[in-house]
């Protein structure tokens, strides 16, 4: 099955959109009891579509940042040249995954490998 995700993303724009402008013409009448509850309803709705994103978001593979909740569904980024593992950017809070951390703790994994093979070879006389 194939998603668009560029219109799904865009509906959940334009929804996310909606209920901004619902809510800025609600608290208009902020003394209004009714409209209260309306904006508190409508707040409610707009977390349960965040939801609904982070889920859609999460079943076509997309990585999830937990900077907040519902989680942000993070975008790739960039792909590291020498593991060429995909980089995610969240656009919120703008971490990364996997980290830069990450791919220094390789390097220094591969460099302690490096080190005690060639320790090896020369004890051993290896080529």
């Amino acid at each position: 099955m194939d998603f668009d995700t560029d219109a799904i993303k865009s509906a959940f724009d334009m929804a996310r959109s909606a209920f901004d402008t619902v809510k800025a013409l609600k608290a208009l009448k902020s003394d209004d009891p009714e409209a209260a509850n309306a904006v508190e309803q409508i707040e409610l709705a707009e977390r349960e579509v965040r939801l609904a994103e982070a889920q859609i978001a999460q079943s076509l593979g997309y990585e999830l940042c937990r900077c907040q909740f519902p989680p942000v569904p993070m975008l790739k980024d960039r792909t590291d040249n020498e593991s060429a593992t995909t980089i995610y950017k969240c656009p919120q809070c703008e971490s990364e995954h996997p980290s830069q951390e990450h791919f220094a703790k390789i390097r220094r994994t591969q460099q302690a490998f490096d080190e005690h093979n060639n320790r090896m070879a020369e004890k051993h006389n290896w080529p």
